[in-house]
């Protein structure tokens, strides 16, 4: 099992608890998670941000004048989508009963870097690609339906502009058992 039992109890009590309330027609506002990240500058284009009680570091390359101390912004980013879509994983292959081994996603992003010089380049990422390795001996079609589910439920993949192109790949791999 990929989450301990006592957190999955935890999660199962919190979803039950949620869909009561929404049943009993819980205002949309109950439901709303408000997150506050704060950026402040370290040095140059180093910078510190504060969410919750963590802090993260992101600084640029020293070709765009940052010192390369840390991840990107983009980097960031197609970092909390990999991070996002393993947890979504862990969590609705530990649901299905899954006996997997291991999960790996591998996730690339294309960015045209000029940008900066030419207008009619958008400053976004052109096109994402989420590469999911599970390692397993279940049958690739039951997987596979957990894969579907994972496309559209990984909420910082779904967060991203509806013109990035977003490639969904999944790797079934044997189990070492």
């Amino acid at each position: 099992m990929l989450i301990e039992e006592e957190n999955l109890a935890r999660m199962r009590e919190h979803a039950m608890a949620m869909r009561t309330r929404i049943k009993q027609g819980a205002p949309d506002e109950e439901f709303m998670n408000n997150i506050t990240v704060t950026a402040e500058q370290v040095q140059s284009l180093h910078a510190r941000l504060h969410v919750g009680y963590q802090d993260l570091e992101v600084d640029e390359p020293s070709e765009n004048g940052g010192d390369g101390s840390a991840p990107t912004p983009v980097e960031m980013l197609l970092s909390a989508v990999a991070g996002c879509t393993e947890l979504t994983w862990i969590t609705f292959c530990t649901v299905a009963g899954l006996a997997v081994e291991k999960i790996e996603v591998n996730v690339e992003g294309s960015l045209d870097r000029r940008y900066f010089a030419v207008p009619s380049i958008p400053a976004r990422l052109q096109s994402v690609k989420i590469i999911s390795r599970v390692y397993t001996n279940e049958p690739e079609e039951k997987v596979g339906q957990v894969h579907e589910k994972i496309k559209s439920l990984c909420p910082v993949a779904g967060s991203l502009n509806a013109d990035i192109e977003k490639e969904h790949v999944l790797e079934v791999l044997p189990a070492n058992d």
